[in-house]
């Protein structure tokens, strides 16, 4: 009787002890959010022990591979975006000529007719494109010269509160972590199944 339940339980007891082994240890990557001591060993989870080194290797990750002040610095350069102004300041000249400056002036408005509103509105909108790009360059300097990507995303991390970046992680890669789990007592159940033929094989 006691052969058959040894036999019996023996797999399924090691499937438990795959499942549970598995299952702290997907907890672990968390928890305890603060060192503790336990029989003389300190134990932490796995990112709030290697936060800071964790958030310097995103933001190293993020700077170089992602995005840096150089890519921003070619988004405002870009010239889609610049015929796209163009078209918007040409409205705004347009506009700014015939209701401000002509409004309510007969005298002004055939003054500014024809081909004298063209040059007129040309000079501006050349001036206002060397602006623009005077601007742009400015931005890029400073951006070059100010923005710590690296260390902006460093921050952000070292922010976030370890509760609500479990929570997070655990709803993202819910299904992966189960089947971690559940893999953990497969393999469990699989380990008890060669103990019992390996008892076999020894047994009288």
């Amino acid at each position: 009787m006691d052969n058959i339940l040894l036999w019996v339980t023996l797999p399924f007891v090691a499937a438990l002890i795959g499942w549970f082994t598995n299952f702290l240890a997907v907890r672990m990557i968390f928890r305890p959010y603060r060192q503790v001591r336990f029989f003389g060993i300190k134990v932490q989870g796995l990112l709030p022990k290697r936060k800071v080194e964790f958030a310097a290797s995103i933001g190293a990750t993020v700077e170089q591979h992602l995005i840096s002040s150089e890519d921003i610095g070619k988004l405002l350069d870009d010239p889609e975006i610049s015929k796209k102004l163009r078209g918007t300041i040409s409205e705004r000249i347009d506009g700014f000529i015939k209701d401000k400056l002509a409004g309510g002036n007969p005298m002004l408005q055939a003054f500014l007719n024809g081909p004298m509103l063209q040059t007129i509105k040309g000079k501006l909108l050349t001036e206002v494109e060397a602006l623009l790009e005077d601007g742009v360059q400015m931005i890029g300097t400073h951006l070059d010269e100010n923005l710590d990507m690296r260390g902006i995303v460093e921050d952000k991390i070292l922010s976030f509160d370890m509760a609500k970046l479990e929570a997070i992680v655990l709803e993202v890669a819910k299904k992966e972590l189960v089947a971690i789990e559940f893999l953990g007592a497969v393999l469990g159940f699989v380990v008890g199944l060669i103990q019992l033929g390996v008892l076999y094989l020894l047994g009288p």
